[in-house]
């Protein structure tokens, strides 16, 4: 079955990417290998504080949701434009973008210190994360998309 819904087909592969992204950041929170998620982050962005209090952590999850709702939405352009050739690189690439909007350009806008990157490992765990996104993304699309329209 293809969506022929752009906004449809963002919101599926955005949601799914998103969830599969926080699933993946939180396991390796839980264990210890990263000191922070994304919604970590959106939650520091949107309140504009550093300390990130449990009960308001879900503020980041909405700010993050939406952002991959966005980011779907772009891939979703991005691939009726380019093609569905190699839509798994496609995926990663707009990953990495994703990732440096996120973790290099927008922090950058605000005014103070949040301490979005605690530690380098953690910064590579938010990239993976990132890399994961772009991947349960681009499937989703390739798969359930019809691209067929025109921009």
């Amino acid at each position: 079955m293809k969506i022929k819904d752009t906004i449809v087909n963002a919101a599926v592969a955005g949601t799914i990417a998103t969830a599969a992204q926080e699933v993946f950041s939180w396991l390796m929170y839980w264990m210890g290998v990263a000191k922070a998620t994304p919604a970590h982050y959106a939650t520091k962005l949107l309140i504009g504080r550093p300390d990130v209090p449990l009960n308001k952590i879900w503020i980041g999850f909405a700010g993050h949701l939406i952002a991959g709702l966005i980011f779907g939405l772009a891939l979703v352009y991005l691939m009726r434009k380019l093609g569905k050739d190699y839509y798994i690189l496609k995926g990663i690439t707009f990953g990495c973008l994703a990732w440096l909007v996120n973790y290099a350009f927008i922090p950058n806008l605000t005014r103070q210190n949040l301490g979005l990157n605690p530690d380098t490992l953690t910064v590579f765990i938010d990239l993976v994360t990132y890399l994961i996104w772009g991947i349960v993304a681009s499937i989703l699309i390739n798969k359930y998309s019809d691209l067929s329209q025109k921009i």
